[in-house]
């Protein structure tokens, strides 16, 4: 009993991923909803998004959730591209590996 659930706690650790927006998408709207799998033992997540235009900015925001709405006129532009990321946070102040947002 203890091999299968060892092996499921991998699968999940190993295939936790980012689910919207889909990479590479075009985004035409204001409220863009970002969504990501859940982290065993996370209990809240480091989300960030890089904006890659000139002079680039970074927004960071801790969340318990597993969605963040960006609606902050004043960080999103149209026809510029972003990368994203989440961050698992843990009890003890630590932070997981980068999920998504590339290397």
């Amino acid at each position: 009993m203890k091999k299968y659930f060892i092996l499921i706690l991998f699968f999940a650790i190993s295939f936790a991923g980012l689910i919207l927006p889909e990479d590479d998408a075009e985004l035409n709207y204001r409220h863009i909803l970002f969504e990501w799998e859940q982290v065993p033992n996370a209990s809240a997540y480091q989300f960030v998004i890089l904006r890659q235009a000139a002079g680039g900015q970074t927004m960071t925001v801790t969340t318990e959730s597993l969605q963040y709405i960006l609606s902050d006129p004043t960080f999103f532009y149209w026809q510029n591209n972003y990368t994203w990321y989440v961050r698992p946070m843990y009890d003890d102040g630590s932070l997981g590996d980068k999920i998504g947002g590339g290397n």
